[in-house]
């Protein structure tokens, strides 16, 4: 009868896992619906495009994008990313009208610094489009800034549908006006409204939707909730925030380094290849993250452990990355060549080169939310630091001793393989930790 009975009661909470394993693959299979069609419908275009834009043109677009990425990364001061951590719901409303109030201070920011130093900024880098820049870089600074901080939100409140609606609605936006402005012949900025059109879009879309939110976070009394809340995620702004701009650097501080060194060329060949290889990390690898992060969240509130969810999205993206990235090591060049034309020949080369990059970014895709459950942010900004820098010091080192920039990428895709293996390891370990053990060591390092 005890055997029975330990049976029959094990049943059911091998019930609930199943049931929770469920909802998790359907979840990741809404937001990877919508992704997937966001990010194939420019892919299934760059044939066209990168017939018609040159790497000049690419290069540009690339600045743009590494100067938002870097000013993105700060839009919020990583407020955003507490937003799903709350117990209660009026906290996460409290913290997400902050995260908004920030983003639309860093735009003003963005303003003043194009009028400040616009024009020796351009200079330096070969811009140049900087009237366009001066409209479009803070026009997206706000628009991709409350973009990110509401897909948070409303991962918080699981509507990944309308999530992964806002983001076939960008993608769809941005390839229709980017083609459009090109045979109306406004090939020297088509690339950056183009950009501009489909983040507002989808940005519009969401908030449209937030009115709600909005409104509750406008009661009386919203400041002192706002810097109550504040307080208790003070390490976002101080530990997250540093961890994001070492690892946005490392990807995209590179474009600026390459630009200085190498020409606005060389600049387009990088952004193009890197916009081929993202595709996987931005198809799979975000919608994992977001639901990864809302389940690892749930669950360590309510004291589960998060090891075996961590351990599988590992797994698994580890197998996808093999069977993705493994063939572009070998056949980029020959590929580009043939689906771009003979112009994106040296593209080819810098992806076949930075797949093992891509690889090691595609398995680490949920890394930073463990630590962000765990709150040990600070902890995991001092073991990638070393990472997130190699790439742009390794460019660097070879733009000063006037090595091929091909060389320096090699040496960096190298060194961060290895890197990855251990921050992975160190990942893995930081799982196995309760919530309270964790909030403990996360009080010592204080």
């Amino acid at each position: 009868m005890t055997g029975e009975g330990s049976r029959g009661s094990a049943r059911p909470h091998r019930l609930v896992a199943h049931a929770q394993g469920s909802a998790f693959i359907r979840d990741v299979a809404t937001l990877f619906t919508g992704t997937s069609i966001s990010q194939l419908l420019p892919l299934l275009a760059a044939p066209v495009l990168s017939r018609v834009y040159t790497p000049d043109h690419f290069g540009e677009l690339g600045l743009l994008m590494a100067a938002l990425a870097i000013l993105n990364n700060a839009s919020s001061l990583q407020y955003a990313a507490a937003i799903m951590l709350p117990t209660e719901e009026e906290d996460a409303v409290s913290i997400l009208g902050l995260s908004t109030a920030i983003v639309v201070f860093f735009t003003v920011l963005s303003v003043g610094f194009l009028l400040a130093v616009g024009d020796p900024f351009a200079a330096a880098l070969g811009i140049g489009q900087l009237d366009a820049w001066r409209v479009v870089l803070p026009a997206l600074v706000l628009s991709a800034g409350l973009f990110n901080t509401i897909v948070i939100w409303e991962g918080r409140r699981k509507n990944f549908r309308r999530i992964a609606i806002a983001q076939v609605s960008q993608s769809v936006t941005q390839l229709t006006t980017r083609i459009g402005l090109a045979f109306a012949g406004f090939l020297n900025t088509g690339l950056l409204w183009g950009t501009l059109a489909g983040q507002l879009v989808s940005a519009a879309l969401l908030a449209a939707r937030q009115r709600p939110a909005f409104a509750a976070a406008r009661v009386g009394g919203f400041w002192r909730r706002a810097r109550r809340n504040a307080a208790p995620y003070d390490e976002f702004p101080r530990y997250t925030l540093w961890q994001g701009l070492f690892t946005v650097l490392s990807l995209h501080g590179v474009v600026f380094v390459l630009g200085a060194f190498y020409g606005i060329t060389v600049v387009g060949f990088y952004a193009f290849a890197m916009t081929v290889l993202a595709k996987p990390t931005r198809l799979i690898g975000s919608a994992v993250a977001q639901v990864f992060y809302q389940r690892a969240a749930q669950q360590d509130t309510e004291g589960e452990s998060i090891e075996p969810l961590t351990k599988q999205s590992i797994f698994y993206m580890g197998l996808l990355g093999l069977a993705i990235y493994v063939p572009l090591l070998f056949a980029s060049r020959p590929v580009f060549v043939f689906v771009f034309g003979e112009m994106w020949a040296d593209a080819g080369t810098v992806a076949q080169i930075m797949a093992p990059v891509f690889f090691s970014a595609f398995v680490s895709a949920t890394h930073h939310r463990v630590a962000i459950v765990k709150r040990r942010q600070r902890a995991f900004m001092f073991v990638t630091i070393g990472q997130n820098m190699i790439l742009p010091l390794a460019i660097f080192i070879s733009g000063m001793l006037g090595y091929p920039y091909e060389l320096g990428l090699t040496c960096a895709s190298l060194l961060i393989i290895a890197y990855t293996a251990y921050a992975t390891w160190w990942i893995l370990r930081l799982s196995k930790t309760s919530a309270g053990s964790a909030l403990s060591s996360q009080e010592r390092v204080r």
